[in-house]
């Protein structure tokens, strides 16, 4: 019995710790800088740590993984960023919703030309992102279709409805698509996040709602919520939690290793872990 009370002190003792670990990291991150930025509208961090931010105009800039200005990008005709993908860091992809285009830009922000989503069977894409296999994932919101399209042969290569997916309604709003490790992920506000394979077939939801942005850490999804970041696990489904140190008005939050970036419409704060 002795020994019983005993691994049952130890485990309260060991939850206790766990708690004060997290409560403490929380309180051990120190700003290191903060830098002005335009109101973002999409943001995106590649591989090695990178930084892309679109703003309302249009306008791409490229920071370090220490917060440095590298490279700008302005299109010939301004437009707000629906999405941006820079996980390679090798080809940065970037859709424009009002305008039903996309381009592909070089680490340096070069591009040759914009391509337009005309394809009569996409009805309209709300969202797209770059695929790992070069190809392109379309959100089609008028025929609530999931779509993987070529653009080298500007042709759809799956189609898959969500008619049967999601729940009756007339009108959803999706705030957020990407790939991660084999799967898509499609935030919508009100009903979650769903989860699909790399062939266009319905996984599983997500119970994650009322968020714009996800992003990926190693096996974890996180988001922000409050003055909380919550930390959602890809396998296992377990969650935990991190307090952020300011305010909950960042549009977009982004981990590189122990650095925190957090974007508001006029600044990026950057903190680190100690």
């Amino acid at each position: 019995m002795k020994e019983l009370n005993d691994r049952r002190y130890t485990g309260i003792i060991t939850l206790a710790m766990i708690f004060i670990a997290i409560e403490v990291s929380s309180q051990n991150l120190s700003l290191v800088e903060s830098i002005s930025i335009n109101s973002p509208s999409a943001v995106s961090m590649d591989r090695n740590g990178t930084i892309y931010i679109a703003d309302n105009r249009g306008d791409i800039t490229k920071y370090d993984a220490s917060g440095k200005e590298q490279l700008k990008f302005s299109p010939d005709q301004p437009g707000a960023v629906n999405n941006i993908e820079a996980w390679s860091g090798l080809k940065i992809f970037v859709f424009y919703e009002t305008r039903q285009e996309y381009i592909w830009l070089d680490r340096f922000l070069n591009t040759s030309r914009s391509f337009l989503l005309d394809d009569p069977d996409i009805g309209r894409a709300s969202i797209a992102t770059a695929s790992s296999d070069q190809n392109i994932w379309i959100l089609d919101d008028i025929n609530l279709d999931l779509l993987k399209y070529d653009p080298n042969f500007n042709r759809i290569l799956l189609k898959t409805s969500l008619m049967n997916v999601l729940p009756q309604k007339d009108q959803y709003e999706i705030t957020h698509l990407k790939e991660y490790q084999n799967s898509l992920y499609i935030g919508l506000k009100d009903i979650g996040i769903l989860v699909f394979d790399n062939l266009g077939n319905y996984v599983k939801r997500l119970p994650i709602l009322n968020i714009d942005h996800f992003e990926f850490l190693n096996e974890e999804l996180y988001y922000q919520e409050g003055r909380q970041i919550k930390f959602y696990h890809l396998y296992n489904s377990k969650e935990r939690s991190f307090n952020l140190p300011q305010s909950n008005n960042n549009r977009f939050v982004l981990i590189r290793q122990n650095r925190f970036f957090l974007l508001g419409n006029r600044e990026m704060s950057i903190y680190e872990m100690k």
